[in-house]
């Protein structure tokens, strides 16, 4: 546990450091899973008086409902077998310098730079998706979850699974700083981010080609969110015994 926690703090220091607004991309196989996961986004704490209102919203609501995205994923044929994911997890995150400098309003700003990346991503695959999102303003790192259902309907009334690769989720990086720089009305200095860019990509001289980042993406996510699950128990545990 002390290993996860420091390499955890570690990758904290690094994206408060800098201005490192990105999104991690990984994926969920169970079901089980998949229906914790996307509950737990909606229903965790917001971290903020401005943001109390617990829940999820989408392309077009602001309350979107849980239960009808998970329906929708769960009856999804393309989604039955066991090695097709039932969701996509996208991660929107920035630094809380970032976010500082940006002057961004907690209700409002984040919420549109999503949507209009999502839109953007989805105009690009030329097909409609279907996702839910959650915004929690850690402080440090305030970030959004989307879960994205990992199926489309194809204009013949198909349903068929889509995969999201490497290239795209870099693609999407880049829509978002484009997004958020449109927001606040200016560019914030990224070099710092480019330098680290190229020890994951082949323009570093030590790689011959790109690093998929995918399965560290997800090891940290599953270690935060452990280290979440436990630190809700050690309250409960201490709620009860004062009681």
């Amino acid at each position: 546990m002390i290993l996860i926690e420091s390499v955890l703090d570690a990758k904290q220091k690094l994206i408060e450091g800098d201005q490192m607004s990105g999104i991690l991309h990984s994926f969920l196989k169970d079901w089980q899973d998949t229906a914790k996961h996307v509950r737990y986004i909606a229903f965790r704490s917001r971290e903020t008086y401005a943001l109390d209102e617990k829940g999820v919203f989408s392309e077009k609501e602001d309350r979107a409902d849980v239960e009808t995205f998970l329906d929708s994923v769960n009856n999804s044929r393309p989604l039955r077998s066991p090695y097709k994911p039932y969701i996509h997890r996208l991660l929107f995150s920035m630094s809380q310098d970032e976010w500082d400098r940006s002057g961004f309003e907690v209700a409002g700003d984040y919420q549109t730079a999503v949507r209009n990346t999502m839109k953007r991503f989805e105009l690009k695959k030329g097909y409609r998706l279907e996702w839910v999102a959650a915004q929690h303003q850690k402080k440090g790192n305030p970030h959004v979850h989307v879960a994205l259902k990992a199926s489309y309907t194809d204009r013949d009334g198909v349903e068929k699974f889509f995969p999201i690769k490497w290239e795209e989720v870099k693609e999407l990086k880049q829509t978002f700083k484009e997004e958020l720089d449109q927001i606040r009305g200016f560019e914030l200095n990224y070099d710092y981010e480019k330098k680290f860019d190229r020890y994951r990509t082949h323009e570093h001289p030590i790689f011959s080609k790109p690093i998929d980042t995918t399965f560290i993406d997800s090891l940290f996510y599953e270690m935060n969110r452990r280290l979440e699950e436990e630190k809700r128990a050690r309250e409960r545990a201490q709620g009860q015994r004062s009681r």
